[in-house]
């Protein structure tokens, strides 16, 4: 006779299949929270640095263009 097994435990099913899921314990600490090592971090600095430029670009060519062009955002067209 084979012994019986409990259940294995149900986790949590994530809100989307395409989000990032952590868990119910949270994200944890933001990056300037005492302790969390962001400012130390190379990776996050070098991410964050990119991420600045690209939004300063973005803006910069938005405001070149005038605001987003309504070419293809418009339900009569």
């Amino acid at each position: 006779m084979r012994p019986v097994l409990p259940a294995a435990p149900r986790l949590p099913i994530p809100p989307q299949a395409d989000v990032g899921w952590i868990g119910a314990a949270g994200p944890g600490p933001s990056y300037l929270d005492p302790g969390s090592g962001g400012p130390a971090n190379d990776a996050t600095n070098r991410n964050t640095t990119f991420m600045s430029w690209n939004l300063m670009h973005v803006a910069r060519m938005l405001k070149v263009a005038g605001a987003i062009p309504a070419h293809g955002n418009q339900r009569s067209e």
